[in-house]
């Protein structure tokens, strides 16, 4: 799972990022559209916009501002914000089908939030205390994620994978992250995402947040 990450806007990396980001024309469609400013830096939760990189009509890697969150609905046809999109079956369900094709991206945070699950003493999940959780070789931690076009504005999920050792005793679910070199190949169409999967970030460090 993945359902807050943070950016620090002090970081020399992101900051051409967010740059980039905070000229783009889609920041006034962002507040049109749902009646708000967009944040792109600190925390980030369901639904803000966020910083994100993805292939440009040109083909160039782009930072673009996208909303975190596909509105979808529910088994009773009201709508429900996704957030988070399972690796193993994206490819295979048609609402997140043509982003893994066609629409990969990347989310740059500094590190992701997680809070440890476990069952009390009667059977019963909780949640307990709240984890910051980075790659240990890099500076930036590197969400691959899918978009899609939605009111004249991009929104993306973050995709999931099954926990590696490092953060499994607190959740059995962690976000695709690879390192620097293959997180700028995912974005783009031509490159095979299953390939690609194969050398995603395990390697997690985490501390109490």
């Amino acid at each position: 799972m993945c359902v807050r990450f943070f950016v620090d806007e002090e970081d020399r990396e992101f900051r051409s990022y967010l740059e980039t980001a905070g000229t783009s024309r889609l920041l006034q469609v962002f507040e049109r559209n749902y009646n708000r400013r967009a944040v792109m830096a600190g925390e980030i939760r369901p639904s803000d916009a966020a910083c994100v990189l993805a292939s440009s009509k040109l083909g160039k890697l782009t930072a673009f501002p996208m909303k975190w969150g596909y509105n979808v609905p529910d088994a009773r046809g009201k709508q429900m914000l996704c957030v988070n999109a399972r690796s193993e079956t994206a490819a295979r369900k048609d609402i997140f089908a043509p982003g893994w094709r066609d629409h990969r991206c990347i989310v740059p945070a500094s590190y992701y939030f997680e809070w440890q699950h476990y069952d009390d003493e009667r059977g019963i999940r909780r949640t307990g205390q709240r984890y910051a959780i980075k790659t240990d070789q890099e500076p930036v931690t590197w969400l691959c994620g899918i978009y899609r076009m939605n009111g004249g504005f991009p929104e993306f999920v973050i995709l999931t994978r099954p926990a590696s050792d490092s953060v499994s005793e607190i959740h059995d679910r962690m976000p695709l992250i690879m390192p620097k070199l293959y997180a700028f190949e995912w974005i783009y169409p031509d490159n095979d995402p299953e390939i690609l999967m194969k050398y995603a970030a395990v390697n997690m460090v985490m501390r109490e947040a």
